[in-house]
C-alpha cells in the first residue's frame, strides 16, 4: 500500500451529480426527471404522481420500484432497494427518490417503532428521536454515495416546499423565505451532501397600475433557481448562477436543466498541470495576441446522467435576463414569487 504521503493526489474522479430539487405541489418535479435517461424511481408512501403521469401518457414509460397501496414501501424497503442497485448488475443510470419528505417520514416511523416502542412521547423526549434518525439518515446517504461511485449513477431527491421564518443576523428583522419541507436535523445532513440544491417555482411578473396597486400579469414562467437568495434556499458546487427558464414541457425542461449543469461542469474543469521543470528554462516566447471571440459551440453534451436523446436545444433553456447574482430585495424588478408574511401590518409588497 505504501505511505499516505506517497499516495497524495491533486485530482479527483468525475462522478455523476447528487441533485436535490424542491418545489410546490404540481410544479412538475416528477415529470421533469422522468425524462432523465435510465431513470428509476422509488416512490414513498402517498407520492404516486409518477404512476398517474404514466397512466395518463403525460410521461414516457418510466422504470420504478413496485408500489402497492395496500402495503406501501417502508424504510426497510427503501434501504433494500438502494442496496440491490449497488450489488446487482443493471442498466439504470439515475435513482430518483420521490420524495425526500416521504423518506424522512419512513425513517421516523422505523426509528420510533424499533427504538422507542412506537411511543410518540418517548420519541419526542429531549429530541432523542430525531438524533437517532440522523444515524439512519446518514447511513442512507452513505449508501447513495456508494451507488454513485460503484454504479456511476446520478442520485436525485425530490421534495416539497414550505415557508419558514429566517432570522438573518445581518438584518434588523427576520423575514420569510422558501425552504425544503424537511426536518431540520436531517436537512442539516442532506444539504451538505447534495451537489445541487435548486428551487423550482412559477415566476409571476408584476406591474404597478396608475392608482398605485400592484398586479400580476397573466403569464407565469416555470423556472429553476440555482443560487441562494434571501427568498429561497439553493446552491451548487458548479458555479451555476441565476435562474433557468424550463418552460412548460417536461422533456425540453429536463434537457435545459441537463445542459446547464453539463456546461457548468465542463467549464469548471481545471487546466492540466504543467510538467515539472528538470533542466534550465528556455526564454519564453512573446505572448500571442488574444484570439477573437468565437461563438459558443452548439454540439455540447447536455447529459448529466451518462446518456441522452439527441434533440435540438429547447427555447425554454434560455437563461433569464436577470440570471446574475441578485442584489438584496428592493433593488430588482418585480419578478419574485409572493411571500407569506407574519407581520401584523399585512402582506409585504415588493418595492
Amino acid at each position: 500500500m505504501g505511505s499516505l504521503l506517497s499516495r497524495v493526489t491533486s485530482t479527483a474522479a468525475a462522478l455523476p451529480s447528487r441533485v436535490f430539487l424542491y418545489a410546490r405541489e404540481k410544479w412538475g418535479k416528477s415529470s421533469l426527471f422522468a425524462h432523465a435517461p435510465g431513470a428509476i424511481f422509488f416512490m414513498t408512501r402517498g407520492e404516486t404522481g409518477l404512476t398517474e403521469l404514466i397512466a395518463g401518457n403525460r410521461v414516457p414509460p418510466t422504470n420504478h420500484f413496485p408500489y402497492d397501496e395496500s402495503d406501501p414501501p417502508s424504510w426497510a424497503t427503501l434501504r433494500q432497494a438502494v442496496k440491490e442497485l449497488i450489488a446487482e448488475e443493471h442498466a439504470h443510470k439515475a435513482l430518483v427518490i420521490d420524495t425526500c419528505n416521504g423518506a424522512e417520514i419512513l425513517c421516523q416511523e422505523h426509528v420510533r417503532r424499533n427504538q422507542f416502542n412506537n411511543s410518540h412521547q418517548k420519541f419526542s423526549s429531549y429530541g432523542k428521536g430525531w438524533e437517532a434518525c440522523r444515524i439512519e439518515w446518514l447511513a442512507l446517504l452513505q449508501d447513495l454515495d456508494t451507488l454513485r461511485a460503484k454504479r456511476k449513477m446520478s442520485v436525485v431527491l425530490l421534495a416539497h416546499t414550505k415557508v419558514k421564518k429566517f432570522d438573518d443576523p445581518t438584518q434588523d428583522e427576520g423575514y420569510d423565505k422558501y425552504a425544503p419541507a424537511c426536518q431540520d436535523k436531517l436537512w442539516d445532513l442532506t444539504h451538505k451532501w447534495a451537489d445541487i440544491i435548486c428551487f423550482g417555482h412559477f415566476e409571476a411578473e408584476t406591474y404597478e397600475t396608475d392608482s398605485g396597486k400592484v398586479k400580476a400579469r397573466a403569464e407565469l414562467r416555470r423556472v429553476l433557481c440555482f443560487d441562494s437568495s434571501p427568498m429561497w434556499e439553493a446552491g451548487n458546487r458548479y458555479g451555476i448562477a441565476g435562474k433557468l427558464n424550463v418552460g412548460n414541457g417536461a422533456k425540453s425542461g429536463f434537457a435545459a436543466f441537463a445542459k446547464a449543469v453539463a456546461t457548468a461542469k465542463a467549464s469548471a474543469q481545471p487546466a492540466p498541470a504543467a510538467p515539472v521543470q528538470t533542466s534550465a528554462p528556455t526564454p519564453a516566447a512573446p505572448p500571442a495576441p488574444p484570439p477573437a471571440d468565437e461563438p459558443e459551440s452548439e454540439d455540447r453534451d447536455i447529459g448529466i446522467f451518462n446518456d441522452h436523446d439527441d434533440e435540438p436545444e429547447p427555447p425554454e433553456g434560455d437563461v433569464l435576463p436577470d440570471a446574475e447574482p441578485r442584489p438584496m430585495p428592493g433593488a430588482e424588478r418585480r419578478t419574485e414569487p409572493p411571500r407569506p408574511s407574519t407581520s401584523p401590518r399585512g402582506p409585504r409588497r415588493w418595492s
